[in-house]
């Protein structure tokens, strides 16, 4: 394990295709990516108590030193680009100075990933239901979230915050400038195209890329009828028993189904979602930074 002298830290946005390109550019000879892909490191996260789902172990895994940081990435070789993963950062307040204190003794680059806010809103409450997080509609998550904040529930519940990012932008791009990069959601689609923007972003040679899988998609009951079966530990038990294991995953494949392809909010709670961040979505159509002629909102 090597001294970190290269930082690229890709800041969001969460539920924007971060995992699938931390994924693909860690596969890079010139680049690590960290064993966990958001450690969070640049935060004050690990000072604050979390509650809500998962909350008692949500800080957990954030390291609170140097040292521990850096084994994070115990492949990392000397020259290397480090990764971190934190789709956090693009938000909290603190994180702009810590990396900019942290790049008095390596060469950092910052990345954002920004996807059209309703769409990102959804597809992160998808995920809060995929975990059994979730039992709130779409619009009450929402209408609950400030008091959800106030209590210390974890950021995956954030679907107003993380997907306001107007301010989060033009703060990190009057501070890095040159070395502060967007990426539209929508360029994922050419794999190879957005991973050769990133690699001359970092100064490393193209690697070519066929296709970028989906990773951290969120899967779902069917309906009713099958949330009532993945959810009923009496039948769970049943299987374990009886079943064998490729059984069991068999039975539950047919009864999930990708979010994408299952109507978990109403259009009628998307149009509302919209018109509540009207003003947002105006700000992020001015702004130079941030490319919005493939969202749908707009």
């Amino acid at each position: 394990m090597a001294e970190i002298t290269k930082l690229l830290a890709i800041i969001g946005s969460a539920k924007a295709g971060t995992t699938a390109l931390a994924h693909h550019l860690g596969n890079h000879p010139q680049a690590c990516l960290s064993k966990s892909k958001e450690p969070r490191y640049f935060s004050t996260m690990a000072e604050q108590k979390w509650t809500g789902p998962r909350g008692d172990v949500f800080r957990r895994w954030i390291p609170t030193d140097l040292e521990t940081y850096t084994a994070k990435f115990e492949d990392l070789s000397e020259g290397q680009w480090a990764i971190d993963g934190s789709t956090d950062y693009i938000w909290r307040e603190e994180t702009p100075n810590l990396l900019e204190r942290f790049s008095e003794h390596c060469d950092l680059r910052v990345l954002c990933i920004l996807r059209d806010p309703v769409e990102r809103a959804v597809s992160e409450y998808n995920h809060t239901l995929r975990l059994k997080f979730e039992t709130l509609s779409f619009k009450d998550s929402v209408l609950a979230e400030e008091k959800r904040r106030a209590e210390g529930w974890q950021p995956l519940f954030y679907h107003k915050r993380r997907s306001t990012v107007s301010a989060d932008v033009r703060r990190y791009a009057d501070r890095f400038g040159d070395r502060f990069m967007v990426l539209d959601y929508a360029e994922l689609r050419d794999a190879d195209a957005a991973t050769r923007r990133v690699y001359d972003f970092l100064g490393v040679p193209h690697m070519p890329v066929e296709d970028m899988e989906r990773l951290n998609e969120s899967y779902i009951p069917r309906n009713a009828f099958a949330k009532s079966v993945l959810t009923s530990d009496l039948i769970k038990g049943v299987g374990r028993a009886l079943l064998p294991t490729a059984i069991r995953r068999s039975i539950r494949k047919g009864l999930v189904a990708n979010a994408r392809d299952v109507v978990t909010v109403k259009p009628e709670e998307r149009a509302w979602f919209r018109d509540l961040l009207a003003d947002e979505i105006e700000a992020c159509i001015r702004e130079p930074m941030i490319p919005t002629q493939n969202w749908t909102c707009t």
